[in-house]
């Protein structure tokens, strides 16, 4: 419905905004919405910030991490699984096919094919691993394991994009 993908914009903007806001150091603009009472704390802030110094991140996986926050709800919108054959495929496969599409969206048709092709091996490593999952501890050790291989093969940086990503989350 519309009101589902209003509320799916609403995140998308929020995600896109939190990741600006953390990579800017704008703690001020973060918590201005918060209730006083439940609002992050300067010292969260301050983990925050170290967890942005260690991902160091590139302005390509800045943008990466941009375009996949910009795009993620469209896995939950009936036109875009009407126009890919169905709502079966794993969200995954969504994202996956859509920056196959590249021209079908304007946040990948911004993305070099070399941003592209770090968009898609970041939702494929979110495939074989999933952070938030593994902070909730429902990972298990095969998944783990499978992590760690692809991470050694591939490289870190999907794992920092998908990092970048969840923390906008």
């Amino acid at each position: 419905s519309s009101l589902n993908m209003e509320e799916e914009r609403r995140r998308s903007t929020c995600a896109l905004s939190s990741v600006m806001m953390l990579l800017c150091d704008r703690y001020d603009f973060f918590v201005q919405e918060q209730p006083e009472r439940s609002r992050i704390t300067t010292c969260q802030w301050a983990k925050l910030q170290d967890l942005m110094q260690w991902l160091d991140p590139s302005a390509d996986m800045v943008h990466v991490a941009l375009a996949f926050l910009s795009i993620r709800g469209l896995t939950k919108s009936a036109s875009v699984l009407s126009a890919m054959g169905g709502s079966r495929l794993s969200v995954e496969d969504v994202l996956l096919s859509i920056t196959e599409e590249a021209d079908m969206v304007p946040s990948c048709t911004m993305l070099s094919d070399s941003q592209l092709d770090l968009l898609r091996q970041s939702i494929r490593l979110h495939v074989v691993f999933n952070f938030v999952q593994f902070l909730q501890g429902e990972n298990s050790p095969s998944q783990v394991a499978a992590f760690q291989e692809m991470v050694a093969a591939e490289g870190h940086m999907a794992c920092k994009v998908d990092l970048l990503q969840v923390v906008g989350m």
